[in-house]
């Protein structure tokens, strides 16, 4: 009676899957590699996608800051307008009822026009 031999775990098998087809160069890479070298590569691969998003993060955090300060200065802008408009608004009504016929309006009319 003859046994079946187990097959070895570390004899090359020929590739069966296009998944195997695509980790086969770092399959190998891994077998010539020790370990220092393993956990040194692993750690650079975790790595640099945390860079990518760190450098995205920081992207988008200048972006809204830049956006903020253009807000901030829209906002003073707005403010000196808003005056303006008040004062405009103030004449109009005067001059409104200047022109219908309310003369005691006139001086107050006068004195809007001249701020």
């Amino acid at each position: 009676m003859t046994t079946a031999l187990a097959p070895d775990p570390f004899q090359e098998t020929p590739l069966t899957s296009p998944l195997s087809a695509a980790l086969a160069p770092g399959m190998a890479l891994m077998r010539r590699l020790r370990l220092p070298a393993k956990i040194a590569l692993t750690g650079v691969m975790l790595f640099a996608p945390l860079l990518v998003l760190l450098a995205l993060a920081l992207w988008s955090v200048r972006d809204q800051l830049d956006y903020t300060r253009k807000e901030t200065e829209g906002a003073r802008l707005v403010g000196a307008l808003l005056d303006v408009a008040t004062q405009v608004q103030a004449h109009r009504g005067l001059t409104g009822r200047v022109l219908s016929g309310d003369a005691a309006a006139t001086p107050a009319r006068d004195a809007t026009r001249d701020q």
